[in-house]
Formats: C-alpha cells, structure tokens, sequence
C-alpha cells in the first residue's frame, strides 16, 4: 500500500473534518460530556482553518490514492509554567480511517511529526488520549509514550 505524507492544504478541510468529527463521535462513546459531532462541525471546520495558517502548527496527513486517511495536528507550544523549556510538543489531534488500523500508516505520520519536532529542538512531545480509548492508548504506548499526569473529573 502506497501512503504519501503530506501538509494539508485548503482543498483538504472537508476530508480533514470528517476524520475531526469521526474522532468527535468516537469520543462520545466513551462520555456523555462530549459534544457530538452534529454541533461542532462549524467550530472545528474553523479550528482547521485557523490551525493550517498557523506556523507553529502542522497539520498532517497520510494520503491513499489521493484520499486523506489519517490526520495528526501537531503544535509548537509554550509548556506550563512547572514545566522545563521554552517549547513543548503537542500532538493535539490524531485520528485514522478504521479501514487502515494496523497497517503502519499512524507509524509513517508520527515519524514526520518527530522529524519536525526534532527540526525545532523539541525535548519532549505531550498528547491527551481519553482513558477508555484502548485503540488510542496502545498506539501511543507502542509509539514510546507513557503516562505523565492523570486528567479526573468528577460528576456531580
């Protein structure tokens, strides 16, 4: 299978959002604080937008014949004020096509994310992945990253 890694450009938004609104649907599985994806397309279609003019932002995607598979958000960051460096990593969204899980395709992504890292002396990369997202979790953990902090809530 021929993958091609590439930065999105304007004519991508609309396959971009589907993945965004795929993951938003996902997530919603999971917790009923989450807003479907029926009444965030406007906001998130923005965010794209927004994030693809933005140089410390790399919005990336794993093409298949022309058509976008997987995506991954990719930020320069100023870490919290706890925390060493001037700038962080920060893999903010992440998402693939289900018909292509485990076939490399989020490995191939994630290098070019670590080479741009890396581009700009980046000493650590941070992510947030839900704590019922196995798929989630066992790919970032295959990938090298562990936990760090622990993100709780509590319903009231």
């Amino acid at each position: 299978m021929e993958i091609k890694i590439i930065d999105a450009k304007r004519e991508h938004v609309n396959e971009i959002l589907k993945l965004h609104l795929a993951l938003t649907d996902y997530y919603c599985r999971f917790e009923k604080y989450y807003l479907p994806s029926s009444r965030q397309s406007r906001l998130i279609r923005k965010e794209i937008r927004e994030n693809m003019k933005d140089r410390k932002v790399r919005v990336l995607l794993a093409l298949h014949n022309g058509v976008v598979v997987r995506m991954m958000v990719v930020k320069l960051k100023k870490p919290e004020r706890y925390l060493k460096g001037k700038l962080m990593g920060k893999i903010s969204v992440a998402f693939i096509d289900e018909k292509y899980r485990g076939k490399g395709v989020g490995r191939l992504l994630f290098r070019e994310a670590i080479k741009w890292f890396k581009k700009h002396k980046i000493k650590y990369v941070r992510l947030t992945v839900h704590s019922k997202n196995k798929i989630g979790l066992s790919a970032w953990t295959k990938y090298g990253f562990r936990e760090f902090t622990k993100d709780m809530k509590l319903d009231l």
